[in-house]
This record gives C-alpha cells, sequence and structure tokens, in this order.
C-alpha cells in the first residue's frame, strides 16, 4: 500500500480530518474526567497537595500563552497571498490544542490526588474552553 498523503484529499476531506483530530483531543480529558466522576479511579483519600493546584496554574499560564505564540509564528510561516497553508494550519492547531490537553489531564489527575474537582480543575476546564474555542472551521486556509 501506498503511503496516504492529506494534500491529495479536497479541503472538506482535509478539513473534516483535522475536525477528528481537534474532537478527540478534546474527547480524551473528557472521557477521563467521566471515569473520575463515574468512581473508575477511586482511591483512598490522601493528603491534598496544594502545590499540584500550584504547578497546574503556573504550566496554565505558561502553556496556553506560548502554544497560543508558537501557533501564530506556524501560521505566519505558511502564509501565502493572505491564506495559510493547510499544513502550517493543522499543525499549529494541533500544537495549541496539545498544549490545552496536557494541562486539562494534569488538572484531572491533580484534583485526583487532592480528593476534590473544585479549585483544582478550574484551569483544566479553562484549558478544554480554549481548545473548544479554536474548532477549525477552515476560513483562514
Amino acid at each position: 500500500m501506498g503511503k496516504r498523503d492529506l494534500g491529495n484529499l479536497p479541503p472538506e476531506r482535509r478539513l473534516a480530518t483535522l475536525r477528528i483530530i481537534w474532537a478527540a483531543l478534546l474527547i480524551g480529558p473528557l472521557s477521563f474526567l467521566f471515569a473520575v466522576l463515574s468512581g473508575a479511579a477511586q482511591r483512598p483519600k490522601s493528603q491534598p497537595q496544594p502545590s499540584l493546584f500550584i504547578i497546574e496554574c503556573v504550566m496554565f499560564a505558561i502553556a496556553v500563552p506560548i502554544g497560543f505564540v508558537i501557533r501564530r509564528i506556524i501560521f505566519n510561516r505558511g502564509m501565502v497571498d493572505g491564506k495559510i497553508k493547510f499544513q502550517a494550519f493543522s499543525t499549529g492547531n494541533i500544537v495549541f490544542w496539545a498544549c490545552c490537553e496536557s494541562i486539562a489531564f494534569f488538572g484531572i489527575i491533580a484534583a485526583v490526588q487532592n480528593g476534590s474537582l473544585m479549585p483544582t480543575c478550574v484551569p483544566a476546564f479553562i484549558a478544554m474552553a480554549c481548545q473548544a474555542i479554536t474548532f477549525p472551521t477552515g476560513e483562514w486556509i
């Protein structure tokens, strides 16, 4: 079998593929959160560790802005005649989504460790919201 190249697909199919990646990266932390809330990750209560929340807040304060900046740099490098090449569009978005997903997973794990969702998961929820609002519409490509 030959290697598949997204560049050979029609633009609608490439965008649909990117939307599937977006959804998969968003569903991962949501599924894990559901498992935690349903009791699948029950464990004995441990001593809350406020340092995990502080670490998560620092991660959020660093990763989301850096993810946006990296995304913008990749977009600018892929700009041709006011449009972004699809490869740059997808790469920039996936890098940003990965930054958001890492915060979401860390926040949920920290919440399990601390035995409480609030306030530990607030940065995780904001990171997932940042990812959700960057749904690939294709208007820039």
